[in-house]
């Protein structure tokens, strides 16, 4: 199962009744997600406005396959509630949407973190394990150094 749909799975668990997650389809999504985001702009003061032309070039420029990396969420009448980039560098945090009315109660946080990870890792490290992730990082710190002779002659 690949992590974009894991996480519109774990996302769908986590939204309340009625709201759907899906991968953006950018022909489809695009006057909403423009609509969108130039509403959340306006409610904060910012002054440039997005064009359908620039949202389409920012979900697919620069590598991004919009499919994969953008989800959207749909609210139960059938217009996108928000929307957020979940590429594969960072957990996908859900985005609430600004503006008028209530934003849903943001979920609990879901897995363990990076920094559980490592500390459930150590303590089910034996002893020699730890002995061989020591002789390894004290190798790691070693620096060859230079004969001076060799620099002198050939260069360094």
């Amino acid at each position: 199962m690949s992590q974009t749909l894991e996480r519109l799975l774990r996302l769908t668990n986590a939204l309340p009744a009625g709201f759907t997650a899906h991968p953006c389809d950018v022909e489809r999504d695009v006057a909403e997600l423009v609509a969108l985001t130039n509403a959340n702009y306006h409610a904060v003061g910012y002054p440039l406005l997005w064009s359908e032309g620039d949202m389409r070039e920012d979900l697919t420029g620069a590598g991004m396959n919009a499919a994969l990396d953008v989800i959207v969420v749909r609210a139960p009448t059938g217009a996108i509630a928000g929307w957020a980039r979940a590429g594969d560098s960072y957990r996908w945090r859900p985005q609430y949407r600004m503006g008028q009315g209530d934003d849903v109660d943001c979920p609990l946080p879901t897995g363990r973190t990076s920094t559980q990870r490592v500390h459930q890792f150590r303590t089910k490290m034996t002893a020699d394990d730890k002995d061989f992730l020591d002789a390894r990082r004290r190798q790691q710190r070693r620096v060859v150094k230079r004969d001076p002779l060799v620099a002198a002659f050939f260069g360094s």
